[in-house]
């Protein structure tokens, strides 16, 4: 019998002991498992681009959304923020055009003398499209011709344009006391935006106190040193400044109390009770139109003192140098009756009164030619000068000389243009009457008056006064208390804004 004999195995030649063999092996697993472990791994570059290019676009469409969102946003704010500043610069140009109408109202002699000739309806029931309506035409009714503060109705600024309307009321036919403004921006004609005001007013009182001898709503200029003004009332009062120029050596207590908006400067002797830091004060403006009266029932009202018992009381002096009678069509009306002999005056040049007899006891309107009269006569008269200016000449004499009592109620001369009022000319008058001007006042050295009160209403021209080394000096006495029938500046009164 054969015998087979089988290899030995390896486990079977190793005669280890089997706890050994055990941990041999154990050991070796470890250490695969360490170089395993130790072995760099393969990277997918192509599957981890593959999932990292779809994040990165939803990551770049949420930035674009966001930053759409926000740019759409900031556009929304600013044009809110412009629409808003638009908004409130068009209320602010329609405010402005309020205020350009009140500047006509108020250069006008009376807060009645100035419309725009719309009739309104005050039972209009769509106001602020009737005011829409009438802003469309009324830059063609304000005057051009400089005596008003703007010469058109149409009011640029830098925001906008701006208008305003002054109606009318369609029951009475009179001005009513209401301003509209409108506003548009950028432009009247272009208007992306148009808002429109409302400003109620008062007139308040239609009459002037003269409550100092001299009133003048530009700078007072003192020359020379002997000016005195005596009286009762209170020396003279400046909207602008008094000054002294030259030698002037003026002692304000001679003058009584000056008081000036703007100061007094280079008046020597001044004590602190004789100067005063003056307020503004709302004056009336001189224009002999105002003064015409636009009707019979207007005529019949005037109370004239002095007045003539036979011919007219009215004579208008005209420039073609015909005399006529007062017309309710205004000024030198071509059908108005010829007044014979021309009442007393010449017109050689400046019409100039030459017959007391028959001068007396009217009233003259003098249209768009200047005159003048001597001092050295005595007259019972007013006059008004429109268009023209008014010169008083003079010389010394006896103070019975001079001697000039008004017609029409409270008023000797009154004048648009420069009054200039001669050195040693003298005005004295048994009551209380006012001389007054739009242009220059000039009273020169030697001029002396008694019971008159002057005014010169015009803010750009300089009142200038001339002292006199010689007695009696230049002399203003007055004593206060004379009152015009004639509107203020100052009295109107803004009652309520609104905006339409």
């Amino acid at each position: 019998m054969v015998s087979m004999v089988m290899a030995p195995s390896r486990a079977t030649n190793d005669r280890r002991p089997r706890a050994a063999r055990e941990a041999y092996h154990f050991l070796q697993e470890q250490h695969r498992a360490g170089e395993e472990a130790h072995r760099p791994h393969r990277i997918d570059v192509a599957g981890d681009r593959g999932a990292a290019l779809p994040f990165a676009l939803l990551v770049a469409i949420l930035l674009a959304m966001l930053a759409s969102l926000l740019l759409a946003n900031a556009l929304m704010e600013n044009r809110a923020s412009f629409q808003s500043e638009q908004h409130e610069s068009t209320l602010h140009v329609a405010e402005s055009g309020v205020e350009v109408g009140l500047s006509y109202v108020l250069a006008a002699s009376s807060v009645e003398d100035f419309t725009t000739g719309h009739v309104l309806d005050e039972d209009e029931p769509d106001l602020r499209a009737w005011v829409e309506e009438a802003a469309a035409t009324v830059e063609d009714v304000c005057p051009d011709d400089g005596t008003l503060p703007a010469t058109s109705c149409l009011v640029t600024t830098a925001s906008g344009q701006a208008t305003f309307v002054r109606p009318i009321s369609a029951s009475t036919d009179e001005p009513l006391p209401v301003l509209f403004g409108v506003g548009f921006t950028p432009k009247k004609d272009e208007a992306q935006r148009t808002r429109v005001v409302k400003l109620d007013f008062a007139a308040g009182e239609d009459t002037f106190t003269f409550n100092q001898a001299l009133l003048a709503d530009g700078d007072v200029d003192i020359r020379g040193n002997n000016f005195t003004i005596e009286g009762n009332a209170d020396g003279l009062h400046s909207n602008g400044q008094v000054r002294g120029s030259g030698n002037s050596a003026i002692k304000c207590g001679s003058i009584g109390t000056i008081s000036a908006h703007d100061g007094v400067a280079a008046l020597s002797g001044c004590d602190v009770e004789d100067v005063e830091s003056g307020d503004h004060v709302g004056l009336p403006t001189v224009s002999a139109r105002s003064l015409y009266p636009d009707s019979q029932v207007e005529f019949d009202s005037l109370e004239f003192t002095n007045a003539a018992d036979e011919g007219p009381l009215w004579v208008d002096l005209c420039d073609d140098g015909q005399a006529r009678e007062w017309s309710e069509h205004g000024p030198c009306d071509p059908g108005a009756a010829v007044v014979d002999d021309q009442s007393g005056w010449s017109a050689g040049g400046p019409w100039r009164p030459d017959d007391p007899d028959l001068v007396d006891g009217r009233v003259y309107y003098i249209q768009d030619r200047d005159g003048s009269v001597a001092s050295n006569q005595a007259f019972t008269f007013s006059v008004l000068v429109e268009g023209g200016d008014w010169t008083v000449t003079g010389s010394p004499g006896d103070d019975e000389e001079g001697s000039f009592q008004p017609v029409y109620p409270g008023v000797l001369f009154w004048v648009d243009g420069d009054v200039s009022l001669s050195g040693n000319a003298k005005i004295y008058s048994n009551t209380d009457a006012a001389i007054g001007t739009n242009g220059v006042l000039d009273i020169q050295a030697g001029f002396r008056s008694r019971n008159i009160a002057y005014l010169a209403s015009n803010a750009t021209t300089t009142t200038d006064i001339q002292g006199s080394n010689s007695d009696p000096g230049t002399n203003i006495e007055y004593h206060g208390g004379l009152e015009l029938d004639i509107a203020v500046a100052s009295g109107l009164e803004r009652a309520r804004w609104e905006e339409l």
